[in-house]
């Protein structure tokens, strides 16, 4: 049993290694398994730059669990694509927004107001959209 266990530890060091010695094989490990918001986010860039919208949507996600409110904005942006590349749409865009505007990101509560003026597959309300309108403002 414990030689077993030792030959399973070493394999997996073994490929931790190999991965490591690859580009953005790195970076995802630093993003997964270490929880390295930055590593998430240029991860997500890199794969937005290569028109890979499903992973980019992925990384972002993840840099907002790790409360990086530009994450959060970006993965809103990907998912306001109504349901292409792996998003879900203006719903679920809106919710990433009022994360990234609850932490203070005023882009998050630009885009968040914008959504509940522009009225795309979301409720209007003027009310809300003018109460984050001016929390973008009070943000810079």
């Amino acid at each position: 049993m414990f030689k077993t266990c030792i030959r399973i530890l070493v394999l997996f060091i073994f490929i931790l290694k190999l991965a490591y010695t690859q580009g953005n094989n790195e970076r995802d490990l630093k993003c997964v398994l270490i929880e390295d918001a930055q590593s998430c986010i240029d991860l997500a860039f890199a794969k937005t730059r290569a028109k890979n919208y499903v992973d980019a949507l992925f990384y972002f996600e993840k840099a907002c669990g790790f409360q990086v409110a530009e994450g959060c904005v970006f993965a809103g942006v990907i998912h306001y694509n109504d349901g292409k590349n792996g998003a879900k749409g203006s719903l679920e865009a809106l919710e990433f927004f009022k994360k990234a505007c609850t932490d203070n990101n005023a882009k998050g509560c630009l885009f968040a107001g914008l959504s509940y003026s522009k009225h795309v597959g979301i409720p209007k309300d003027s009310i809300k959209a003018l109460t984050f309108f001016k929390k973008a403002c009070e943000l810079k």
